[in-house]
């Protein structure tokens, strides 16, 4: 006899794939939240490069447990999905400030938190879209690719109404992709 399960196309939702998903953006908002107190540790003797990876550390921590938790991802990528946010969220928030100088206080036109937003919700989204479609094979789809990237540009905007609607609203969206490529697809064996 046949076991079903295993016989799937790797496409095709198991049952509790919803409740999978959902968890997924739970995580991610989660994870925003805990972002936002990272902002409170005390950086004295501390360099400021590494404050400004917490955030990355904390998305990256709890989404690649969920995965690895519940089955989604297999150990080997969920750290490497792990390691890979944090190099991503560090390149992200060197490069925004870089791409339009003094944007704190803004300088220019496009020097603002917003445009900062933008740029490194934007470079994170999509650096974050193609290493996971690296690491995980149905996740090479250009709808999720678009969708993260779209999703990462919009909730990276928001920074200019503080950290709270920004890292939630960007941590879960990226976890609302991914969750949604990885929780229909059969969890790999390993």
């Amino acid at each position: 006899m046949q076991n079903t399960a295993h016989s799937r196309p790797p496409y095709m939702p198991t049952a509790d794939w919803q409740g999978r998903f959902i968890g997924f953006v739970i995580a991610g908002l989660v994870s925003g939240v805990l972002s936002v107190f990272s902002g409170s540790i005390p950086v004295d003797g501390i360099p400021s490069i590494y404050i400004a990876l917490t955030p990355g550390v904390i998305y990256g921590g709890i989404a690649a447990l969920y995965m690895r938790f519940t089955g989604l991802v297999l150990l080997r990528t969920a750290v490497l999905f792990f390691v890979a946010v944090i190099f991503i969220w560090g390149a992200a928030v060197n490069f925004a400030p870089a791409a339009c100088g003094d944007w704190l206080h803004g300088g220019g036109f496009t020097c603002t938190l917003a445009f900062a937003g933008l740029m490194g919700g934007g470079i994170g989204a999509a650096a974050l879209a193609v290493f996971s479609a690296f690491l995980i094979p149905e996740f090479r789809n250009p709808y999720a690719i678009v969708a993260m990237i779209v999703i990462g540009i919009g909730t990276g905007g928001l920074l200019t109404f503080g950290e709270i609607p920004m890292f939630c609203t960007w941590q879960g969206g990226m976890n609302l992709v991914l969750g949604y490529v990885l929780a229909r697809r059969r969890p790999p064996r390993g």
